[in-house]
């Protein structure tokens, strides 16, 4: 598991676009063990299909996930 002095460089990070992006991000940032990432499955991780069955993630989506997961407090994938 990742110590919580890991950390990701804010300036490696897009900028949000408004403010309330910018304190949730520095919130994300200040305490990031008590973060919850949650992500929508379709149209985020996997593209948008026809048939929602033949869905897939994007080839990165559980690399990135997988490292992101032990930096957090949890990780959820709705749908």
């Amino acid at each position: 598991m990742a110590s919580q002095t890991d950390s990701t460089d804010p300036g490696d990070l897009p900028a949000p676009a408004t403010q309330a992006g910018r304190d949730g991000l520095d919130a994300l940032l200040a305490r990031p063990g008590k973060a919850l990432i949650a992500l929508d499955f379709d149209g985020t991780l996997a593209p948008i299909v026809p048939d929602p069955e033949q869905a897939r993630a994007h080839p990165d989506a559980v690399p990135a996930l997988a490292a992101l997961a032990p930096k957090v407090a949890a990780v959820g994938v709705g749908t």
